[in-house]
């Protein structure tokens, strides 16, 4: 260690790295690593057990007679290639190359996402949402972007529900919404729309350029702790203060000690005996202005929340348009009495509006 504090590295080995770093980093330039973050990390770690970590909500959109499920399906995929991480996936980096890092998927097909089911009978609300649950609980390949949006026909008043999920590393409640605001109609509030990028798929960077990319990250780390210190101060800034930094703290704590206990099996094992947690609670503001897609005013947008393990209920709140919307997800083996916990929820928030 130098007298000035920073780490200093000599050998020809390391000069040959470095003048291969420098050319791995003009590269890099025109070829960026995207890396999974530690929060990623730790969320693809806890994806144990039957519950995959979906998160997802359920649109009720009023279409017209005549409305063509095909046509908003093309409308959909449209703005989905402007959202670039819905058509990229997770891939390991080789041995050494650092943590694994978004890349465009080459066998990338709206296929495999878009999808289209009646509605059973009687077609009501109740019904749409056990639908919702079914799709949500569905696994989710790995091997694909992950994410699903599948469009619930056959509703009693006429209307068609839109159910999207998507994998809680791919976004969560907050990025979940921002998603959506790429895929409503632009005239009624959406975000401005992005053509799609140019050249899809991008193929991945080389193992030249991880190996670059990941002694470089390395390297500055040591070389320069306090300014990296302030670089990550200054990003979970950005991304909203204290809370977001207890998260990534968090994540980067206790990701590597997930990911050892869940390839033995433990943390499998663990989710379904602990008794630290019980209760999930997810607070959301959605869109204050009503929004259309492809023509139909959306009615209703309804959060579909996940279950992890033994944890017995879950509530997820959204605002859309002046509405409050709350969902109650339950284990029902656990708590059988869903229907008391809903009607004492109602009468409180009843009694809170009087």
């Amino acid at each position: 260690m130098s007298p000035t504090g920073q780490w200093c590295i000599r050998g020809s080995v390391v000069h040959d790295l470095i003048r291969g770093c420098d050319v791995g980093v003009r590269t890099a330039a025109r070829l960026p690593v995207d890396r999974a973050s530690p929060d990623d990390m730790m969320q693809l770690a806890v994806d144990v057990g039957p519950a995959p970590m979906h998160v997802g909500a359920a649109l009720v959109l009023a279409t017209r007679p005549g409305f063509n499920v095909a046509e908003a399906q093309r409308v959909l995929g449209e703005r989905i290639c402007t959202v670039p991480r819905l058509r990229q996936r997770l891939r390991r980096a080789p041995l050494g190359c650092g943590r694994p890092f978004w890349a465009d998927d080459p066998a990338f097909d709206l296929r495999y996402h878009l999808r289209q089911r009646p509605c059973p009978p009687p077609g009501d609300e109740r019904a749409l949402l056990a639908v919702a649950a079914a799709v949500t609980g569905e696994p989710l390949p790995r091997s694909r972007p992950l994410w699903s949006a599948t469009f619930v026909t056959g509703l009693a008043d006429g209307s068609t529900g839109l159910v999207i999920v998507m994998n809680h590393v791919l976004a969560d409640g907050i990025g979940g919404l921002a998603v959506l605001a790429r895929l409503v109609d632009e005239a009624a509030g959406g975000l401005p729309g992005h053509p799609p990028a140019a050249g899809f798929p991008v193929p991945a960077p080389p193992a030249r350029i991880l190996a670059a990319d990941a002694w470089l990250g390395r390297a500055g780390r040591l070389a320069h702790p306090a300014g990296s210190v302030r670089a990550i101060r200054h990003g979970l800034a950005e991304l909203g203060g204290a809370q977001e930094r207890s998260a990534c703290t968090s994540a980067a704590l206790l990701g590597p000690l997930f990911r050892l206990l869940a390839a033995t099996g433990l943390l499998h094992w663990f989710f379904g005996h602990q008794r630290l947690i019980h209760t999930f609670v997810t607070n959301l503001r959605g869109p204050a202005e009503p929004l259309t897609f492809a023509g139909a005013a959306v009615q209703t947008v309804t959060p579909i929340p996940n279950m992890t393990g033994n944890v017995t209920v879950t509530f997820a709140a959204l605002s859309y348009a002046g509405t409050l919307r709350i969902t109650v997800m339950s284990d029902p083996s656990r708590v059988p009495d869903v229907a008391v916990l809903t009607t004492a929820l109602r009468r409180e928030l009843g009694s809170a509006v009087a």
